[in-house]
Protein backbone atom coordinates (compact mmCIF):
# COMPACT_ATOMS: atom_id res chain seq x y z
CA UNK A 1 0.00 0.00 0.00
CA UNK A 2 -0.28 3.26 -0.39
CA UNK A 3 -0.43 6.12 2.56
CA UNK A 4 -3.86 7.06 3.98
CA UNK A 5 -2.80 9.99 6.26
CA UNK A 6 0.78 12.41 5.77
CA UNK A 7 1.83 14.11 8.99
CA UNK A 8 4.35 17.35 8.59
CA UNK A 9 6.70 19.04 11.21
CA UNK A 10 7.10 22.73 11.05
CA UNK A 11 5.43 24.01 8.69
CA UNK A 12 3.60 27.88 9.11
CA UNK A 13 -0.17 27.92 8.73
CA UNK A 14 0.45 29.37 5.15
CA UNK A 15 2.72 26.39 3.97
CA UNK A 16 -0.17 24.28 5.99
CA UNK A 17 -2.72 25.32 3.74
CA UNK A 18 -1.06 24.97 0.45
CA UNK A 19 -0.15 21.41 1.45
CA UNK A 20 -3.19 20.38 2.64
CA UNK A 21 -4.96 21.88 -0.37
CA UNK A 22 -3.19 19.92 -2.69
CA UNK A 23 -3.10 16.05 -0.83
CA UNK A 24 -7.33 16.85 -0.57
CA UNK A 25 -6.70 17.14 -5.19
CA UNK A 26 -4.98 14.02 -4.76
CA UNK A 27 -7.23 12.00 -2.63
CA UNK A 28 -5.19 12.33 0.48
CA UNK A 29 -5.74 13.28 4.16
CA UNK A 30 -3.04 15.52 5.94
CA UNK A 31 -3.48 14.14 9.22
CA UNK A 32 -0.64 16.05 11.65
CA UNK A 33 1.36 18.45 12.22
CA UNK A 34 4.49 18.39 15.02
CA UNK A 35 5.72 21.34 16.16
CA UNK A 36 7.90 22.33 19.31
CA UNK A 37 5.13 23.40 21.92
CA UNK A 38 5.70 24.30 25.57
CA UNK A 39 4.54 26.72 28.21
CA UNK A 40 8.20 28.67 27.12
CA UNK A 41 7.27 28.23 23.82
CA UNK A 42 3.90 29.47 22.06
CA UNK A 43 4.61 30.26 18.83
CA UNK A 44 2.04 27.63 17.33
CA UNK A 45 -1.32 29.20 19.74
CA UNK A 46 0.09 32.94 18.96
CA UNK A 47 0.75 32.85 15.54
CA UNK A 48 -2.93 30.84 14.85
CA UNK A 49 -1.30 27.57 13.79
CA UNK A 50 -3.45 25.59 16.09
CA UNK A 51 -6.26 26.71 15.61
CA UNK A 52 -5.77 26.76 11.60
CA UNK A 53 -5.06 22.95 12.53
CA UNK A 54 -8.07 22.51 14.77
CA UNK A 55 -10.32 23.97 11.49
CA UNK A 56 -8.90 21.59 8.59
CA UNK A 57 -8.86 18.96 10.81
CA UNK A 58 -5.69 18.59 11.61
CA UNK A 59 -4.05 16.89 15.08
CA UNK A 60 -1.41 19.20 16.31
CA UNK A 61 1.64 17.09 18.14
CA UNK A 62 3.55 18.57 20.25
CA UNK A 63 7.33 17.74 20.56
CA UNK A 64 9.13 18.98 23.78
CA UNK A 65 6.50 19.69 25.98
CA UNK A 66 9.54 20.19 28.71
CA UNK A 67 11.43 22.76 26.81
CA UNK A 68 14.21 20.00 25.99
CA UNK A 69 14.18 19.68 29.76
CA UNK A 70 14.23 23.13 30.65
CA UNK A 71 10.86 22.79 32.21
CA UNK A 72 11.56 19.73 34.09
CA UNK A 73 12.58 21.12 37.18
CA UNK A 74 16.27 19.14 36.44
CA UNK A 75 18.39 22.26 35.74
CA UNK A 76 19.13 25.29 37.70
CA UNK A 77 17.36 27.75 36.25
CA UNK A 78 20.41 30.58 37.22
CA UNK A 79 22.83 27.94 36.30
CA UNK A 80 24.67 27.09 33.14
CA UNK A 81 22.87 24.66 30.90
CA UNK A 82 24.54 21.58 30.98
CA UNK A 83 26.81 20.75 27.89
CA UNK A 84 25.88 17.93 25.16
CA UNK A 85 28.47 15.66 26.47
CA UNK A 86 26.89 16.36 30.35
CA UNK A 87 23.15 15.43 28.80
CA UNK A 88 23.93 12.45 26.58
CA UNK A 89 25.01 10.24 29.61
CA UNK A 90 22.51 11.51 31.77
CA UNK A 91 19.90 8.87 31.04
CA UNK A 92 19.97 4.72 32.15
CA UNK A 93 20.42 3.91 28.52
CA UNK A 94 23.81 5.77 28.10
CA UNK A 95 25.77 4.53 31.48
CA UNK A 96 27.33 1.68 30.28
CA UNK A 97 28.83 3.56 27.71
CA UNK A 98 30.28 6.27 29.78
CA UNK A 99 33.54 4.12 30.53
CA UNK A 100 34.06 3.35 26.73
CA UNK A 101 33.72 7.24 25.78
CA UNK A 102 36.07 8.07 28.21
CA UNK A 103 39.19 5.84 27.18
CA UNK A 104 41.28 6.26 24.63
CA UNK A 105 40.79 3.70 22.01
CA UNK A 106 43.14 3.27 19.40
CA UNK A 107 40.46 2.30 16.24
Amino acid sequence: GAAKAIGVCNFSLQELRVVHEHLQRQGLRLSTCQVELSLARQLPVASGLVNGCRELGITVLAFSPLAMGRLSGRYDPWGPAPSWAERRRSGPAQRPFGATLDEDVDA
